[in-house]
């Protein structure tokens, strides 16, 4: 038995460009593992390109293939002539221990060299693009630590900003309930006052200390009018409704309802000033509280978008390190298929069957990879002047849209232009017109729109007559991996939104469970100074 390390001593018939093919890869050693070595080559054209080759490299030739036979410890011949013939005659013919391969068997050999070629060539791209990819997550990672430092800092300052506030804001309501009772009791000691005054009796006096200023006052007019019985009792009536008005009013406050003024008239010059104070107290304390309600609002959308942002930039790197850990496998199940398909001359239907099904399944793995990888490398937008319509006609005609969906497009050639990415544009109309047309699976209409409006923007809407949106999915229809599909991962909408904002627009969206959806994109219009030298795209 021949030893695994026993150079094998080759002769090739035939002087073809296979025939130098073969002696290239040889004198490569790029199939040193079979450690072949070539001693002969037999051809009947002796000017053939291959002929010529051996003899420039010194190896023996003949135009008869017959004086192979003769070399010393030749082991196998090579038939690259392509005859049947000549295979036979040789096999019949050849020493015993001389193994022979025909052309068909060479040829699938040469093909097989290729593929695996090809595959280490595939391997050390796949290889450089991961570490680029690495290196480029790294960076992000570095800019997403930094952003997301220099936004806590800022949250932390709105956070003690918010602190004062409410302390600011109790201190106003502790001082609202402190008025409220010296109010309440300066109030009762008026009214006894007043009670004892219209009973008959004028010497009636009450403390004129308080911690308000304005009560204070209005003790000391009860107790100075006290003198003038007939003048008190003419005015008591009308002084007591209106301070009863007063104290009414001041109670619907301490309970919340900012909206209650001190209204009406009185010949009371004390009453008309403590109208207009009273007033005046109450609408600033309603200012002051509107405002830390509006500084509160801020605070919590500017908390949600710092957490959204978080789970963007999680969900990112996952995405990122998901798609290239399956990109490679994947690489190898589809160059596995195409080599059966190629192998297998005529499969039985239900092999061939198994191979479309698995390119399908490996067609949409790509795509959802492709998909986690786009999330994953979001990209700032290269703006230029694009055209609205043409830019949606581009999307239109790389989406399929079946036969019972009927396509409106309402979009006028004479729309202007915007300022934005056209390669993300056509990813934004792509995924909206193939939500819509997934949304009608036994036919409608999409309509398509678009306006400009009086503020210097464009809306571009997009109408189904699909099965609708159910309300509770609707606040979640932007958020990443939200999905109601079968085969979704939850990533195209969350793209959309992202490249939408990122070129300066927004996206919403109105729909009605069974009658369909309506998803409206604004984008800003390209004003004449901010138009570029570039031709429009």
């Amino acid at each position: 038995m021949e030893q695994a390390n026993t150079t094998l001593k080759v002769a090739i018939v035939g002087g073809g460009p296979g025939c130098k093919a073969v002696m290239d890869m040889i004198f490569a050693e790029k199939l040193s593992q079979l450690r072949m070595n070539l001693i002969g080559v037999a051809s009947t054209n002796p000017k053939a390109v291959g002929c010529l080759y051996a003899k420039e490299k010194g190896i023996y030739t003949t135009e008869d293939y017959h004086d192979l036979y003769k070399l010393k410890d030749l082991n196998m011949i090579i038939e690259l002539t392509g005859r049947e013939e000549v295979a036979n005659e040789i096999s019949h013919s050849k020493p015993d221990h001389v193994r022979l391969m025909d052309h068909v068997a060479a040829h699938l050999f040469w093909d097989v060299f290729q593929i695996e070629e090809q595959g280490i060539a595939e391997r050390r791209r796949a290889e450089k693009a991961l570490q680029k990819a690495h290196d480029e997550l790294e960076q992000r990672v570095e800019e997403r630590t930094a952003m997301l430092a220099k936004t806590t800092e800022q949250l932390t300052l709105e956070l003690t900003e918010r602190k004062r506030a409410v302390a600011a804001l109790r201190k106003s309501e502790e001082t609202l309930r402190t008025i409220n009772v010296e109010l309440a009791e300066g109030l009762s000691e008026v009214f006894n006052a007043l009670n004892e005054i219209a009973s008959g009796n004028p010497t009636v006096r009450i403390p004129e200390t308080s911690g308000l200023e304005l009560m204070s006052k209005l003790k000391h007019m009860v107790n100075m009018t006290a003198e003038n019985l007939g003048e008190i009792v003419d005015l008591s009536h009308e002084f007591a409704i209106g301070l009863a008005e007063h104290f009414d009013a001041l109670d619907r406050v301490s309970k919340g309802d900012l909206s209650a003024r001190v209204s009406g008239a009185s010949q009371v010059e004390l009453l008309e000033s403590l109208k207009k104070v009273t007033n005046h107290m109450i609408e600033s304390v309603s200012r002051e509280i509107a405002e830390r309600k509006r500084a509160e609002e801020k605070l919590r959308n500017a908390q949600d978008e710092l957490i959204r942002g978080e789970k963007l930039a999680i969900l990112g790197q996952m995405a990122g390190g998901v798609g290239h850990e399956l990109r490679n496998p994947l690489g190898a199940i589809k160059n596995a298929a195409y080599f059966l398909n190629m192998a297998l001359e005529a499969p039985e239907p239900e092999i061939k069957e198994t191979l479309d099904i698995l390119e399908n399944e490996v067609l949409t793995s790509e795509r959802i990879i492709s998909s986690l990888l786009g999330f994953a490398r979001s990209k700032s937008p290269v703006r230029r002047k694009v055209s609205v319509k043409d830019c949606i006609d581009e999307a239109l005609s790389r989406v399929t849209v079946p036969d019972k969906v009927e396509v409106v497009s309402r979009l006028d050639d004479t729309l202007p232009t915007i300022l934005a990415d056209p390669d993300q544009l056509l990813q934004v109309f792509g995924n909206i017109l193939l939500n819509a047309i997934q949304a009608m699976p036994e036919g409608g209409k999409l309509v398509l729109g678009a306006e400009v409006q009086q503020d210097g923007g464009m809306t571009i809407s997009f109408s189904d007559t699909g099965v609708g949106i159910p309300k509770e999915n609707l606040a979640k229809l932007f958020e990443p991996l939200f999905t109601t599909k079968a085969k979704g991962i939850g990533l195209g909408m969350a793209i959309t939104k992202t490249l939408v904002e990122g070129n300066g627009g927004t996206i919403a969206v109105h729909s009605e469970v069974g009658k369909g959806s309506t998803f409206t994109v604004t984008l800003p219009v390209l004003r004449e100074e901010e138009k570029p030298n570039d031709s429009k795209i």
